[in-house]
């Protein structure tokens, strides 16, 4: 059987991702969008990456920046990452 290239794996998270931004399915969105991401990318970070891209979030995000857009990137979970790394290290110090 033939191995699948890293190009082609993306490019199917891609479309498994934009056919669950059609159907609403926000789990399987955020399921594939935490595969096109790779590396150390967790299934609630890419749930809460989805959920600001689509505007999900009252308020917006912790910046008080409100994110509306049809498909969430691995940046929109980097910026997740940030954030709740950037929030425990408050929590730490304080």
């Amino acid at each position: 059987m033939a191995r699948k290239s890293h190009a082609h794996d993306s490019t199917e998270s891609v479309v498994r991702q934009a056919v669950h931004v059609a159907t609403g399915d926000r789990d399987a969105e955020a399921k594939a969008l935490a595969e096109r991401a790779g590396g150390a990318v967790d299934d609630d970070e890419a749930r809460e990456a989805v959920r600001r891209t689509h505007g999900d979030v009252a308020g917006g995000t912790p910046s008080g920046e409100h994110v509306a857009s049809e498909t969430a990137t691995a940046d929109d979970v980097r910026a997740v990452q940030r954030e709740r790394a950037a929030a425990e290290e408050g929590d730490e110090s304080g």
